[in-house]
């Protein structure tokens, strides 16, 4: 065997190859671009909307509560005063809005629907919030993803456009031989709620309601009662309590 024809082998070797690495990589493209193709349809490339629903996998949660918010919650609701309800897990954006700054209204929006405050005490008679609860454990402090949101909710809260309309109160189970303890975090939030003032707000308009006295004593009336833009006569009883 020659020369020729040695290098002739080598030749015919190193294109095959090539072929070989060329095919494996127009395979690959072949069943990515596929890939993407069939998943088009999906939340990344258009509108919810348009998904077809079996696209989606659901199942239901087995619990809605950790077993610490689950006992703090009961003992909190056994100890609280009847003026007021408990709301567990709400979302940050059902009670915050979302200010019109174009360019950064998607980002904002996303970091308050995707997050929710663990408890609000609520007035009873008129829903309106009193003070939020937060109960941290031992992953707020070494979590970087719930320390930087535990940072984003007080940064919020303290924010020139929320601070001294937000109430909140951070509290911690304090933990025994025997489980947790909740009563001492229970009594800082009772303690908490001695300063905090109910705000009577009208559920039809919307407008802070007044003390007013009739025939049969005093209520709570709107303001707009005698309004000729907007009359609203909503009215509810008076006591001490709310």
């Amino acid at each position: 065997m020659n020369d020729n024809t040695i290098y002739a082998l080598i030749f015919l070797l190193v294109l095959i190859v090539v072929f070989k690495i060329i095919g494996k990589s127009c395979k690959h493209r072949y069943y990515k671009k596929k890939i993407i193709q069939e998943s088009s349809e999906t939340p990344l490339h258009k509108s919810n909307d348009s998904v077809p629903f079996s696209h989606f996998a659901y199942e239901p949660k087995k619990y809605f509560f950790s077993s610490n918010e689950y006992f703090f919650y009961k003992e909190l609701e056994r100890k609280l005063p009847t003026q007021y309800i408990i709301f567990p897990k709400v979302r940050v954006g059902d009670i915050v809005n979302v200010r019109s700054i174009v360019e950064y209204d998607r980002a904002a929006l996303s970091k308050v629907t995707s997050k929710h405050f663990d408890f609000l005490i609520m007035s009873k008679d008129f829903l309106t919030l009193i003070l939020i609860v937060e109960l941290d454990d031992k992953s707020h402090d070494i979590n970087s993803a719930t320390i930087n949101r535990d940072e984003f909710i007080n940064d919020l809260i303290n924010s020139k456009p929320m601070y001294s309309k937000l109430e909140i109160i951070r509290v911690r189970c304090k933990k025994t031989t025997n489980g947790f303890d909740y009563t001492e975090a229970v009594n800082s939030v009772l303690e908490k709620l001695k300063s905090c003032s109910i705000e009577a707000i009208c559920p039809l308009c919307h407008s802070k309601l007044e003390i007013k006295t009739g025939p049969y004593g005093e209520f709570w009336g709107c303001p707009n009662y005698y309004s000729k833009t907007n009359p609203c006569d909503f009215t509810h009883n008076y006591t001490e309590d709310n």
